[in-house]
């Protein structure tokens, strides 16, 4: 219908006079009162605002609210159509919206190239997605410069909502937004309202609380247990792992109902059964049964896993003479593994998926490209975080407990436009680490995770907003990864666990020539010894080169 005409013969308005015929009368009715009405105070003949809310209120005064909401309805096409966009916002943000998305995107609001993506786009939910993205559009048109305020989105709307239902509708508006315009400087400022809601509506699938089994008895000795060489707390990955290998001799002593005790016979039966899984192991390695794919119940144990699970519970043996004994058995499944050859997880990995150093800055450099042609929100803040990772794994190759508790503003700090990484503390050793100022080059991949795909003009607000917040954050939980769910997302995208990141970090370093006491001090390692079992291409690489020197000298003397 026309727009509402500004001037009028009489009482009737001449825009709808002219088109009589194709008006309802209940609704000509209306409009023919609302002229009478503006005429009457000298109002001008256009709906606006004021006079909008005012007619209202005089109708309410002799109507019900049903026959008033009915009789304002009939002023909706003029008000949605007329100057005055506070009162076109507010009719959409009251009545029902009927208009198909491709109707949506005719309005005069929507910028061209939005208009032209969002006619091609093609996910689920599409009107909804296109709805939001009309708000926002007619926000950004009544707007001239953006809100600051964290209550950004009910500026959009047009009205508060309940968390959930901003939840949802923040969903598709900021998924439009990454589609039609992902350089948008307020894109952040959603995002960032979007996952405080996430976490105040979304209660976590699962946590690393619920994740881990307790045992009342089991808790009471890891409580009281701390590392027998320094007397300092255990780290929470260590108490992890004596988690798991003292829930196993609690479940093997109840089948025998026995309690949990560390007595000759209780250890009797635990290493009977790690003798059979070391046997099932083998028959796995023959072929004979299956494979290292089966259920994690019917999977065997290498020998260096037998040493591991029988050192884990090692230090809760009471008996002095005991425990040496039972020390003494588990070393020997581990010179066992080194007669026999036994290949480490990491070897096989790198065998199986060859990668140095070169190669993980290429593979950097192929997710930021991945990210930036990425649709969907959740995949591209995966790929996103794990860049974030390798601009500090590929500088300073922290252990992945250290990297996830990294703070913006605190362990990771911006100054005079470079980032300071200061660890303070290992969580394995509780050793000092010195601090590093990163280069240059890590800024693009620190300044990628932390933007999620905003403009580079936002980044100064989104850090200072981040402060004491992890730097590597969970989209499920207000923390940082979980340790193995982010061992899994790192996989995924570089092909590598950060931990054999670390051993192909030492092996180039150390086959370029560079000094083993530095590699050594960055790696957090209390010896060389322990270094070497990082060093996994790079003794290959110098066994190599010593044969070919031999050749060489062979091949002068025998000419």
């Amino acid at each position: 219908m026309k727009h509402f005409a500004t001037q009028l013969s009489g009482n009737a308005p001449l825009g709808i006079l002219s088109d009589a015929q194709h008006i309802r009368p209940d609704k000509q009715k209306t409009l023919e009162k609302f002229s009478s009405w503006c005429s009457a105070r000298g109002y001008p003949q256009t709906v606006t605002m004021s006079t909008y809310l005012e007619f209202r209120k005089e109708l309410s005064r002799s109507h019900s609210s049903v026959t008033v909401r009915g009789k304002m309805r009939h002023l909706y096409d003029e008000g949605i159509s007329g100057p005055d966009l506070d009162l076109r916002d507010f009719l959409f943000a009251t009545f029902p919206d009927r208009r198909t998305p491709e109707e949506m995107m005719l309005g005069p609001w929507w910028p061209h190239i939005p208009r032209i993506l969002a006619s091609n786009m093609k996910i689920t939910n599409r009107k909804c997605v296109i709805r939001e993205l009309d708000y926002f559009f007619r926000w950004k048109q009544r707007t001239e410069k953006a809100c600051p305020s964290k209550r950004l989105s009910d500026n959009i709307f047009g009205k508060r909502l309940a968390p959930a239902t901003m939840y949802c509708r923040l969903t598709h508006l900021c998924r439009g937004l990454d589609t039609v315009l992902p350089r948008d400087p307020d894109l952040a400022k959603l995002r960032n309202i979007h996952k405080e809601l996430h976490c105040k509506i979304r209660t976590p699938v699962c946590s690393v609380a619920r994740r881990a089994r307790r045992v009342a008895e089991v808790e009471v000795l890891l409580q009281n247990h701390s590392n027998p060489i320094t007397g300092k707390p255990i780290s929470e990955y260590t108490r992890d792992k004596h988690r798991q290998a003292l829930n196993l001799h609690y479940d093997l002593l109840k089948a025998a109902k026995r309690p949990l005790v560390f007595d000759r016979p209780a250890l009797d039966i635990f290493a009977d059964h790690a003798h059979a899984k070391l046997a099932l192991w083998l028959e796995q390695l023959a072929g004979t049964t299956e494979g290292p794919d089966s259920p994690e119940k019917s999977r065997g144990w290498c020998r260096m896993s037998v040493w591991a699970k029988c050192q884990s519970i090692a230090p809760f043996i009471a008996d002095s003479q005991l425990k040496r004994e039972w020390y003494d058995f588990a070393e020997e499944f581990k010179r066992e593994a080194k007669r026999n050859g036994d290949i480490k997880r990491k070897e096989r990995a790198l065998a199986e998926k060859p990668m140095d150093l070169e190669g993980l800055f290429l593979r950097a450099t192929e997710l930021c490209k991945m990210a930036d042609q990425e649709m969907d929100i959740a995949r591209r803040y995966g790929i996103q975080s794990v860049i974030g990772a390798l601009g500090i794994f590929l500088f300073y190759p922290l252990r992945v407990g250290d990297l996830l508790g990294l703070r913006l503003d605190r362990e990771l700090s911006k100054t005079e436009g470079k980032w300071l990484l200061s660890p303070n503390f290992t969580g394995k050793t509780n050793d000092f680490v010195d601090p590093l100022v990163l280069p240059l080059e890590a800024n693009p991949l620190i300044e990628a995770c932390l933007l999620r795909g905003s403009d580079r003009s936002s980044l100064t607000e989104l850090y200072e907003r981040s402060e004491r917040q992890p730097f590597l954050k969970s989209t499920r939980r207000d923390r940082a990864y979980h340790r193995g769910a982010f061992s899994a997302l790192f996989k995924r995208w570089v092909g590598h666990s950060p931990h054999v990141v670390r051993s192909i970090w030492c092996d180039g370093l150390i086959a370029a020539g560079a000094d083993r006491s530095t590699i050594g001090a960055m790696l957090q390692h209390r010896s060389l010894i322990s270094q070497e079992h990082y060093e996994v291409l790079a003794a290959k690489i110098r066994r190599n080169r010593a044969m070919d020197v031999l050749r060489e000298i062979s091949d002068r003397l025998t000419v």
